[in-house]
């Protein structure tokens, strides 16, 4: 969440500062600008980050030690996915929360929309896939099998909306500013609308 949040207001908050629009006018390209938003989440994150997977160690360890039972190699296998996915996701949450900053109306928009992609859609892929091997196939998958299928499902999804929205991002980023501060010249349907609104406005004052 600190993650998503932070991406989403490094345009989300640039528009209202008017920061972004002076950025656009230096000579940087987009691929700099894009570059310099990422490097500056990854200075403020990494080591948050290197704590929480210190402490992620710590925790295994410490439960290596404590228990000594069947159970300890299936937990051990979540812990390891668990920090290894909380890169992966973080990652994923810095591009796409980019991208719905930029978009979005305001940054509660645009974090709700990088978190549901990224946070809530792979597990919820994943227990409607479970569900249904346990409701209609009765069937129910070993804990690695199901490790496994997360890690597909989540990859999968990350890897869509993180390329979507990285694309969307070079591809766009000055349009979608130019608009957001109302400098883009309308288009042929949106100059025909007009006129037409203007000739139905005259008739009905005649």
């Amino acid at each position: 969440m600190f993650v998503a949040s932070e991406a989403v207001r490094a345009y989300s908050e640039g528009f209202k500062e008017g920061a972004l629009e002076l950025l656009l006018c230096t000579p940087l390209t987009v691929s700099e600008i894009i570059r310099g938003q990422c490097l500056n989440l990854f200075r403020y994150f990494r080591w948050p980050i290197l704590v929480v997977l210190a402490a992620n160690v710590f925790l295994l360890l410490a439960g290596r030690l404590s228990v000594r039972n069947n159970g300890y190699g299936e937990t051990a296998q979540w812990f390891v996915a668990g920090a290894i996915f909380l890169m992966i996701d973080s990652l994923a949450l810095a591009i796409v929360g980019l991208w719905h900053g930029l978009i979005s109306r305001n940054s509660r928009q645009a974090l709700t929309s990088a978190m549901v992609r990224i946070l809530v859609l792979p597990w919820i892929c994943f227990a409607a896939f479970n569900m249904f091997l346990s409701l209609v196939l009765r069937t129910n998958l070993a804990t690695g099998v199901q490790l496994s299928l997360f890690a597909l499902i989540s990859l999968a999804i990350n890897g869509l909306f993180a390329w979507r929205a990285w694309e969307r991002l070079h591809q766009n980023l000055r349009l979608v500013a130019a608009s957001r501060y109302g400098s883009v010249a309308p288009t042929f349907w949106a100059r025909l609308g007009r006129a037409f609104g203007r000739l139905a406005f005259r008739r009905r004052a005649a």
